[in-house]
């Protein structure tokens, strides 16, 4: 789709490494297994509580990729985007709501769905900061 060539094409103007290729090339395989979602499938947007103001104001102001939102004070930031992730985690990974770093191994019984967040509401939005950042 058009939006996830646009979008491809400014998660390539972040950093210049092989890690950073790498998470571009696994967010566009996670894009092609949910079947490229539409903006308007409310089941792949994210949360928006705890969502840091410099993302929601980007989107309302028409998610120009030219338009880097000031980010103001980084620490501030970087705990605002912490607690974004954190929100958005399947309740099995939550130790508490600051917990930090999350739980990764599973009893088996647990699912990452919460997670699978495609188009342009889903996993992408927490891309664009790291390229401001």
């Amino acid at each position: 789709p058009h939006w996830m060539e646009e979008a491809r094409t400014f998660l390539k103007t972040g950093p210049k490494s092989v890690e950073w290729d790498e998470v571009i090339a696994k967010w566009t395989a996670c894009e092609e297994l949910l079947g490229y979602p539409g903006a308007k499938e409310r089941k792949h947007w994210l949360e928006k509580e705890k969502r840091p103001f410099a993302i929601g104001q980007w989107m309302k102001e028409g998610r120009h990729y030219e338009k880097v939102q000031p980010l103001g004070n980084l620490m501030i930031f970087a705990d605002t985007m912490r607690c974004w992730w954190i929100v958005n985690q399947p309740g099995w990974r939550k130790i508490s709501e600051r917990g930090w770093p999350l739980k990764r191994m599973t009893n088996g019984d647990e699912t990452w769905d919460q997670l699978q967040k495609g188009g342009p509401n889903g996993i992408f939005l927490f891309l664009v900061p790291l390229v401001w950042w």
